[in-house]
């Protein structure tokens, strides 16, 4: 089974901030970059044009998110919501991928509904996973850092959140988004 990697940034409730990473061990942030390809997004081409779900850790919300072409392919836009049992939309937020040619690097910029963004970095790893990092611009009591890696296999997309505590990265939480119908 061939394994593609992808992004996605997932929020938590409550203000906090958290990004999707995958089950794979969280290589050490400085870990090599390897060359941009051809066209740095097409890392992302396997979440575009769709929509997909996961039910977060205790059952009582579903986080939906879609990813779409922006701007010719320039950027790659992914809302996302979060919902309750009733599906009220209790959170909600956007990340924007694009490609920084300056600094050779993803890039992505997320803008939550409580008045929050994080600014981050993606870089693919060896065995195809990304892991990203980003720094969030929110009130005080937010989470400061993030750190996430994913990828999807056929039609799953399997996350894991870590938010920087204590000094030292912590396993938030881990989620399985699928392709919506």
């Amino acid at each position: 089974m061939k394994l593609l990697p992808i992004v996605s940034l997932l929020a938590a409730l409550g203000g906090g901030i958290a990004l999707g990473v995958t089950l794979a061990p969280l290589p050490p942030a400085a870990a090599a970059q390897s060359a941009p390809a051809a066209d740095p997004l097409a890392l992302l081409e396997p979440l575009v044009g769709r929509e997909w779900a996961a039910d977060m850790p205790g059952g009582k919300f579903t986080d939906t998110q879609r990813f779409d072409w922006m701007y010719g392919r320039k950027f790659v836009r992914n809302p996302h919501q979060v919902r309750d049992a009733a599906g009220k939309v209790v959170y909600e937020g956007e990340t924007i991928y694009g490609y920084d040619a300056a600094a050779k690097q993803l890039r992505w910029w997320y803008f939550n509904a409580t008045g929050g963004f994080l600014v981050g970095t993606v870089v693919e790893q060896p065995d195809g996973t990304l892991l990203f990092e980003g720094e969030n611009h929110a009130a005080p009591g937010q989470t400061a850092k993030v750190r996430s890696s994913s990828r999807i296999e056929e039609e799953e997309w399997i996350s894991t959140t870590w938010f920087w505590r204590d000094g030292e990265w912590k396993v938030e939480r881990e989620m399985t988004f699928t392709a919506k119908e």
